[in-house]
C-alpha cells in the first residue's frame, strides 16, 4: 500500500535511452566519425547514488566495455584486410617504442620468423631501417637502404618475392609494417589501401596513457600474488565484481590475459 510505481517507468525510459545510446554509437563507427579509441570504455560515474542511477551506471558499464572489445575486433578485422593483400604474410609492429611493439603481429613463413628472429635481423632489416626514417609506403624493390646480410634475398627462399614497406606516426612511437606477395608487384591503388587500413591500425592501437582508479587497484593486487577471492575482500567487493573490473583493464590494455595487462601497464608507468 503506498508504494510508488515510478521505479518501472524510470527503468523503461533508462533501458530506451541506452538502447538509443548503443544503436548511436554504432552508427557513429560505421560512419568513421567516432574511434572506437574513445573514452567509451572507461568506467563513468554518473554521480547517482539511487538504485536507478546504479542500475543505469551498471548498464553504461556493460555497454562500455563492449565497445573496448569493439576496438580489439577492429584491430582484429584490420590484420585480416592486410592478410588479403600480403598473400604471403606480413610482419606488424604497432607503436614501437624503446625497441618494443605495442602490439607485434607476423604471418610469414615460420621458418623465416624463426631465421630472422634468432639472427637478430631486426637491428639491419632495410624494411625497419626505411620504417625508421620515413612515413607512407614503398615497394621493397625500390628501397635503397644498406643490406649488408641480403635479408630481403634471403626472404625470397620462403616465397616473399614482391613486397611493401609501411610506416607512421611519430618516431617515438612508430609503426612500421612488411607485406610480401610470391607473384607479383602490389598495384598503386592497393598500397593505398594497405596505408590506409595501416593507419587505422596505428590509430586504434594507441596504448593507453591511463586506467580507471578500480583498473589499477584491482591489477595491483594481482600484481603482488593476491587470488581474486583475496583481492576481491581487500577492495570490499563481490569477486565478479573485481572480475568485472579485469575485464575492463585487459579490454583497455588490449591484452588476452590479466597478466599480459599487468605487464602492459608495467611498461607504460600505469601502476
Amino acid at each position: 500500500m503506498g508504494v510508488k510505481a515510478t521505479c518501472p517507468k524510470v527503468h523503461v525510459f533508462r533501458v530506451h535511452f541506452l538502447l538509443e545510446f548503443i544503436n548511436s554509437v554504432s552508427v557513429l563507427l560505421e560512419m568513421g566519425r567516432l574511434s572506437a579509441t574513445d573514452q567509451y570504455n572507461q568506467e563513468l560515474t554518473l554521480g547517482d547514488a539511487n538504485a536507478n542511477g546504479e542500475c543505469t551506471n551498471l548498464y553504461l558499464r556493460i555497454v562500455l566495455g563492449a565497445c573496448g572489445r569493439m576496438k580489439k575486433l577492429g584491430i582484429e578485422l584490420g590484420l585480416a584486410k592486410l592478410a588479403g593483400f600480403a598473400t604471403a604474410g606480413y610482419a606488424i609492429g604497432l607503436h614501437i617504442r624503446f625497441a618494443s611493439a605495442h602490439i607485434m603481429v607476423q604471418t610469414y613463413d615460420a621458418r623465416w620468423i624463426e631465421q630472422y628472429t634468432e639472427r637478430g635481423y631486426m637491428l639491419c632489416d632495410p624494411i625497419v631501417s626505411w620504417g625508421f626514417g620515413n612515413v607512407g609506403a614503398a615497394r621493397w624493390s625500390s628501397l635503397i637502404h644498406p643490406d649488408p646480410h641480403n635479408i630481403l634475398q634471403q626472404a625470397r627462399q620462403y616465397g616473399l618475392n614482391y613486397g611493401v614497406a609501411v610506416a607512421c606516426g611519430p618516431t617515438t612511437s612508430r609503426s612500421i609494417g612488411g607485406l610480401a606477395r610470391g607473384d607479383r608487384e602490389f598495384t598503386d591503388p592497393e598500397i593505398a589501401q594497405i596505408t590506409e587500413i595501416f593507419n587505422i591500425l596505428h590509430r586504434e592501437s594507441l596504448p593507453p596513457s591511463s586506467l580507471t582508479m578500480a583498473q589499477v587497484m584491482a591489477l595491483r593486487l594481482l600484481a603482488k600474488g593476491c587470488r581474486h577471492a583475496e583481492a576481491a575482500a581487500l577492495l570490499g567487493i563481490s569477486e565478479s565484481a573485481l572480475k568485472a573490473r579485469l575485464r575492463s583493464a585487459r579490454d583497455r590494455l588490449l591484452s588476452r590475459t590479466t597478466t599480459e595487462a599487468i605487464q602492459r601497464a608495467r611498461e607504460y608507468n600505469l601502476l
